[in-house]
C-alpha cells in the first residue's frame, strides 16, 4: 500500500474502534495478535515510519526553503506522536482476555486523538508535496527560459504546449500530486528531447526532482530530429482522439431524413412581413454572437431543420463571415432518447463536441486536455508498448469543455449545433443545468450555439431573452410543397385532379391547415391518403379519410392503434413487447456505451416467427433469408399500423426497427396502452426475452453458415452483431426470460453452448470468462 492510500485508509480508523458491539471482537483480535497490536495499528505504524523516512530524505536537500523545513519538522513531530500513541496501545507479553479487553477499550478512547493526529500528518504531507511541486513548476518555467537562452526560439507549437501545461491548475484539486507530476514530467521530457547545450541547467532540474516519486530521475537530454518529435506528438493526438470517439456518435444525425426539396429554404432568408415574428437566422449566423433557439412542437421537424442547416453551404459562408479571418470550427450533437447511453447523456455530448473540434484543430489538444496530453506523451516517450486507454470522467470532460471555450492561446471561432435538448435524459433540474451551460458558454465572444428543443417551461425560462423562432408557425408552405410532391406523383391522384382540380387543391390545403405545423402528422396523413388511392378512393373518400384523422398527435396515435386489424393484433402485441425488451435489456446490463440497441430486421423476424426451426435456419440460403427480411418489413407496416418502421442508416445494409417518432414510443409504452398490449398475450407461453434468445441463436447459426455470403452483409448490422455479441446477447436474454416466467430454457441454452463451442478459441474464452 502506497503512503497516500494508507493515510486515506487510516483516516477511517474511528470506524473500527467504537464502544458498541465491536469492542469484544477488538479485544479478541488484540489477544490473538502475535505482536500485541491491533492489525490496523500495526499497519499504521509501518506507514508512519515510511513517511518519516521520506521526510528525512527531503530534509537533506540543499537550499531547502525555510518554510519547507518548518513543514518537515512539524510532520516528523506529529509522526513521532502517532508512533508513541500506537506504542501505548500494545498489549504486554503476558496475555489474558482481561488485558486484551482493557487494551481494546484504551484503543477506542484513543481513536479520536489518533484520527486527529493522522489528519494533521496527512495535511502536512499534502502541503509539503504541493509546495514542492509548485516550486518545481516555477523552476521548469525558469528552465524553459534559460535553456540555451532559446525558449523564444522554440517552435510555436512547443511553446503553446509548455504554456498550457504550466497554466493548468485544475489537477491540484483533489488529486494533489498526480496531475502535477505528469505535467512536470511531460515538460521535462519535452525540453530534454529538444537540442540543448546547457547541461548544467538540465542537471539542476533533474536533481531537484530526485525526492519526488513518479518523476523519471534518469531523464537525459536527448537530441531527436524534428520528424521524430512530430511523429510522437501526432501519435499522442491520435490516441486521445480515438479515446474520445465512441460508436454511433453520429448515428442519430445519419438516420434523420433529409429535408424534402424546397422545404426550409426560408431559414436563410429575411422574415417576411406576413410571417409570425422570428429572428433573422442568417443575420445571427453571420454577424452576431450568443445563442439561437429553434423551438417547436413534437414532430414539427426540428431535427430535419437542424440537419438541413448543418449541411447547407450558406451556413459555412455565414460562419466564415462571422469568423472574420480567424480559424473556424463547427461541431454538432444530436441527442436521441431512444439511443445508446452516450447518445442521450451529457457525457456523450461533451465527448462528441470535444472530438469534433479537436479533430479539426489538433493543436488544441494539449491546451484543452493538458493532463491527458502530458500522461500520454510521457508514457509514449519512454515506453514502446504503452496502453492507449484513457478514462473520461464527466468532471474531466466538463473541465476540458470550459478550457476549450475560455482558451486564448490559439485564436479560434467555434459554432455548436445541438439538436433535441429535450431528448437529453434527466429530470427538470438536469435540463435546467444543461440549458444554463449553453447559455453561459454563448457569452464568449468566440463561441456561438444554435440549439433546438420542444418549448418546455425549463427551456422557455432559460432562453427567453435569446434570438429564436417557433418552427410550427413557419412551415405551412413547406408542408404544402411536401404534400403536393407526394400526392402529385401518384398516377391515381393525378387522374382525380384532372377530373376536379379545385377539389384536389382544396384537399392539399386542408392537410396543411389541419397539420398545425406538425410534419409528423402530415406524414401520417399522406400515408393514409396514398393507402386510400391504392383502394381507388374518390376525392370525397379521401376527404373523409382526412377528416377522420384527429388533429392532436396523441389522439391520432389512439386512432392508428385502434385501426390495427383484430387478426394481427396479437402479433402486433408480441412485436411491441419484443422491441421494448430488446431496448430495456441492453440499457441495464452493462452494455458498452456505443452499442446499438435497435433490432435488425432479421433479428425481429427470427424473434416473431413461430414456424421457423433450427433445421430451417441451417438449410436456408442467403436469398431465402433476404426474402424473409423483405416480408418482415411489409408485415411491420401492416401489423403495427405504421407506428414501427425501418430505418436504413448509412445505407441499405444497416436496416433497423424503430418507432415512427419518439412520441410514438411514448404512446405505446404509456401505462394505458401497455396494459392492453400485455393483456393480449397474457395466459400464453409468450415471453419476449425467450423470443429474443431464440433469435440470437438463429442469427448465430445463420452467421456461421453464411458469414461469407451477401446475406451476412445485408441482414446483419456491420457493427453490432458479431458472433461474440450475439452469444452475449443470448445469455442476457436467457437471464431475463428466466426471471420473467421463472422457468429455464434448457434446450435453447444447450444449443447455444454447442454453437459457442464452434467459435474461435479466443471468442469462446471471452464469453466463458
Amino acid at each position: 500500500m502506497d503512503p497516500l492510500t494508507a493515510l486515506s485508509f487510516a483516516g477511517t480508523i474511528v470506524q473500527f474502534v467504537d464502544f458498541s458491539s465491536k469492542i469484544l471482537s477488538l479485544g479478541i483480535e488484540l489477544h490473538e495478535s502475535s505482536t500485541g497490536t491491533l492489525r490496523m495499528n500495526y499497519e499504521l505504524e509501518l506507514v508512519v515510519t515510511e513517511i518519516v523516512a521520506i521526510i528525512d530524505r527531503l530534509s537533506q536537500a540543499q537550499d531547502l526553503h525555510p518554510n519547507l523545513q518548518k513543514l518537515c519538522d512539524e510532520a516528523v513531530k506529529v509522526a513521532q506522536q502517532i508512533n508513541e500513541r500506537l506504542g501505548k496501545l500494545k498489549v504486554s507479553q503476558k496475555k489474558s482476555i482481561r488485558n486484551s479487553l482493557q487494551q481494546a477499550i484504551r484503543a477506542a478512547w484513543a481513536a479520536d486523538e489518533l484520527a486527529a493526529l493522522l489528519a494533521r500528518l496527512s495535511t502536512l504531507k499534502e502541503t509539503l508535496e504541493t509546495s514542492i511541486l509548485m516550486a518545481l513548476r516555477e523552476d521548469v518555467v525558469d528552465l524553459s527560459d534559460k535553456i540555451s537562452a532559446r525558449f523564444d526560439s522554440l517552435d510555436q507549437q512547443t511553446q503553446r504546449i509548455i504554456e498550457a501545461l504550466l497554466k493548468d491548475q485544475n489537477t491540484a484539486k483533489g488529486e494533489v500530486s498526480k496531475g502535477l507530476l505528469e505535467q512536470i514530467g511531460a515538460i521535462t521530457r519535452i525540453l530534454s528531447r529538444m537540442e540543448s547545450n546547457n547541461l548544467n541547467e538540465h542537471r539542476k532540474t533533474r536533481d531537484s526532482l530526485r525526492y519526488i516519486d513518479g518523476i523519471d530521475r534518469e531523464t537525459k537530454i536527448i537530441s531527436v530530429s524534428t520528424k521524430e518529435e512530430n511523429s510522437l506528438r501526432l501519435t499522442v493526438e491520435k490516441i486521445i482522439l480515438e479515446s474520445l470517439y465512441f460508436e454511433r456518435m453520429t448515428a442519430r444525425y445519419e438516420e434523420i431524413a433529409e429535408a424534402h426539396q424546397k422545404t426550409f429554404e426560408w431559414i436563410f432568408q429575411p422574415p417576411q412581413t406576413q410571417d409570425p415574428t422570428w429572428y433573422n437566422f442568417a443575420t445571427w449566423l453571420s454577424k452576431e454572437n450568443g445563442l439561437y433557439w429553434i423551438k417547436g412542437k413534437a414532430g414539427s421537424g426540428k431535427s430535419t431543420l437542424m440537419r438541413y442547416i448543418l449541411n447547407h453551404c450558406q451556413t459555412k459562408q455565414c460562419l466564415q463571415e462571422w469568423a472574420n479571418g480567424l480559424p473556424l470550427c463547427s461541431a454538432s450533437f444530436f441527442f436521441w432518447n431512444s439511443g445508446t447511453l452516450e447518445q442521450k447523456s451529457q457525457h456523450g455530448l461533451l465527448r462528441a463536441l470535444l472530438y469534433e473540434v479537436l479533430k479539426q484543430q489538433p493543436q488544441l489538444i494539449p491546451i484543452v486536455l493538458p493532463w491527458a496530453w502530458a500522461k500520454t506523451y510521457s508514457t509514449h516517450a519512454t515506453t514502446l508498448s504503452a496502453s492507449n486507454k484513457i478514462h473520461w470522467p464527466l468532471a474531466r470532460l466538463m473541465e476540458a469543455f470550459e478550457l476549450l471555450v475560455q482558451q486564448t492561446l490559439l485564436p479560434l471561432r467555434i459554432c455548436l449545433f445541438i439538436d433535441g435538448l429535450d431528448e437529453f435524459e434527466g429530470d427538470n433540474e438536469d435540463h435546467r443545468e444543461i440549458s444554463e451551460l449553453f447559455a453561459k458558454i454563448s457569452t464568449s465572444p468566440n463561441v456561438k450555439v444554435c440549439l433546438s428543443s420542444r418549448p418546455w417551461i425549463v427551456f422557455e425560462t432559460c432562453f427567453t431573452s435569446f434570438p429564436k423562432l417557433k418552427l410550427q408557425d413557419l412551415t405551412r408552405r413547406d408542408i404544402e410543397y411536401y404534400v403536393k410532391d407526394r400526392v402529385n406523383k401518384n398516377d391515381k391522384f393525378s387522374a382525380l385532379a384532372a377530373q376536379n382540380q379545385d377539389a384536389a387543391s382544396s384537399l392539399i390545403l386542408e392537410i396543411s391547415e389541419r397539420a398545425d405545423g406538425v410534419f409528423l402528422w402530415v406524414k401520417i396523413a399522406v400515408r393514409s391518403l396514398l393507402g386510400g388511392l391504392m383502394n381507388r378512393d374518390s376525392i370525397s373518400d379521401l376527404q373523409c379519410r382526412l377528416l377522420e384523422l384527429p388533429r392532436d398527435l396523441e389522439k391520432l396515435y389512439d386512432h392508428m392503434f385502434e385501426k390495427i386489424d383484430s387478426i394481427y393484433f396479437e402479433k402486433a402485441a408480441r412485436i411491441f413487447q419484443i422491441v421494448r425488451a430488446a431496448r430495456i435489456c441492453k440499457d441495464h446490463l452493462l452494455y458498452e456505451m456505443g452499442q446499438n440497441k435497435q433490432l435488425s430486421v432479421l433479428a425481429l423476424h427470427f424473434a416473431v416467427s413461430s414456424e421457423t426451426s433450427l433445421e430451417d435456419v441451417k438449410l436456408c440460403q442467403a436469398s431465402d433469408l433476404t426474402t424473409r427480411c423483405e416480408e418482415m418489413e411489409v408485415h411491420l407496416t401492416v401489423h403495427c399500423a405504421g407506428l414501427l418502421e425501418i430505418w436504413s442508416g448509412k445505407d441499405e445494409r444497416d436496416k433497423r426497427v424503430n418507432y415512427l417518432h419518439r412520441t410514438g414510443r411514448d404512446f405505446i409504452e404509456s401505462p394505458r396502452i401497455w396494459k392492453i398490449i400485455e393483456q393480449k398475450t397474457a395466459g400464453t407461453e409468450f415471453n419476449p426475452n425467450a423470443s429474443l434468445l431464440k433469435s440470437c441463436l438463429y442469427q448465430l447459426i445463420a452467421h456461421c453458415d453464411s458469414s461469407n455470403s451477401p446475406l451476412f452483409h445485408h441482414a446483419l448490422s456491420r457493427d453490432a452483431l458479431s458472433r461474440v455479441d450475439l452469444s452475449r446477447d443470448a445469455v442476457v436474454f436467457a437471464y431475463h426470460a428466466n426471471r420473467q416466467q421463472d422457468r429455464s430454457y434448457i434446450a435453447l441454452l444447450d444449443q447455444l453452448v454447442c454453437e459457442i463451442s464452434n467459435l474461435d478459441a479466443s471468442c469462446a474464452i471471452y464469453l466463458l470468462t
